[in-house]
Order: structure tokens, then C-alpha cells, then sequence
């Protein structure tokens, strides 16, 4: 009966560890998202926002995320940083469009759903 309670207690605490890592990571993705979403070739000030955004966040959310979909965030904000740096707007939206793509498909793998489980 013991080793069954703390059993109980073991996946408990795994469950919760994943609805936590789950709500922490679609809610950096939403942010991140919509700093994204917002920025345009001239706005190096918002660019930089959410660079170190992501750069605060990604050693918290490569933990629990596949590193191919970190590395493909990190492409398209490189892309997009040598397009702001360089004054090269052409691209920029459809790079600015598949990294908005990236952050969604993060945010998503992590729901709860059975789709994600099976």
C-alpha cells in the first residue's frame, strides 16, 4: 500500500510538472509571438526586445522542446537581425512570417491534447 501511495504521488507530480512546463512555454510562445508580429525592417528597438526575450527564455524552453524547432526559431532570428542590421527589407516579412510560423508550432506542441500525446 505504501510503494502504491507514493507511486500516486510520483505521477502526480510528473503531471504537474508537465502542466506547468506546458502553460510556461505556450505563454512565452504567445509573447514572444506578439512582439514579433509587431516589428518592422526599421525597428531595431523592438527587434532587440524580443531577441533577448527569446534568449532569456530558450535555455528554460530547450529543456522541454525539440532542438530542431529552438534551431529553427534561432535561423529565422538570425535572418531577420542581418535584414534589420544590413537595412535589407526585401524577405524581411516572409522571414518575419516563418519565425511568427516557428513560435506558433512551439506553442502548440506543447498543448495538452490527445493529438500530442499519441
Amino acid at each position: 500500500m505504501k510503494s502504491f501511495v507514493i507511486s500516486l504521488l510520483a505521477f502526480a507530480l510528473i503531471i504537474g510538472a508537465i502542466a506547468v512546463s506546458s502553460i510556461y512555454i505556450r505563454g512565452v510562445a504567445r509573447e514572444l509571438g506578439d512582439m514579433v508580429e509587431n516589428f518592422t525592417p526599421t525597428d531595431k528597438e523592438g527587434f532587440s526586445k524580443a531577441m533577448d526575450f527569446w534568449e532569456k527564455n530558450e535555455h528554460i524552453i530547450c529543456i522541454f522542446v525539440s532542438h530542431k524547432d529552438i534551431d529553427n526559431v534561432n535561423l529565422a532570428f538570425g535572418v531577420l537581425e542581418e535584414k534589420i542590421n544590413n537595412d535589407d527589407g526585401g524577405g524581411f516579412y516572409e522571414y518575419r512570417a516563418l519565425l511568427q510560423k516557428y513560435i506558433e508550432e512551439i506553442g502548440n506542441k506543447e498543448r495538452l491534447h490527445i493529438d500530442n500525446i499519441i
